[in-house]
């Protein structure tokens, strides 16, 4: 498999501002992830050996999500179907509640 595609595939997001981005770090990092690096970024989600890279385009605000390492009996699905659904409520918020949460998950 080429090593863009990762373990599983690439999965592009559309619509990612870098608020958004900032968004997700915090919130992942909020989880006890570890997130290393500024694009691209290096997530351990410390879950079943699941290790991910985003890259992001800045010029066409499209977040690149691959898994780089995940433990033998963890399907692809399984992974996507974690990851797939919280992408659209985080390109929906608008852009003051990005700040509102933002803000939140630094106080903590």
């Amino acid at each position: 498999m080429d090593q863009d595609q990762g373990k599983c595939g690439v999965r592009n997001y559309p619509n990612i501002n870098q608020a958004r981005i900032d968004l997700m770090i915090a919130a992942m990092r909020n989880k006890g992830m570890t997130v290393t690096g500024a694009n691209p970024w290096d997530v351990d989600t410390k879950q079943h050996g699941v290790k991910l890279r985003g890259t992001w385009d800045t010029g066409t605000q499209v977040l690149s999500v691959i898994v780089t390492s995940k433990d033998w009996y963890v399907p692809c699905n399984k992974i996507w179907e974690a990851i797939d659904p919280l992408i659209p409520h985080i390109q929906e918020l608008p852009d003051h509640e990005v700040a509102a949460i933002l803000k939140t998950l630094a106080a903590e």
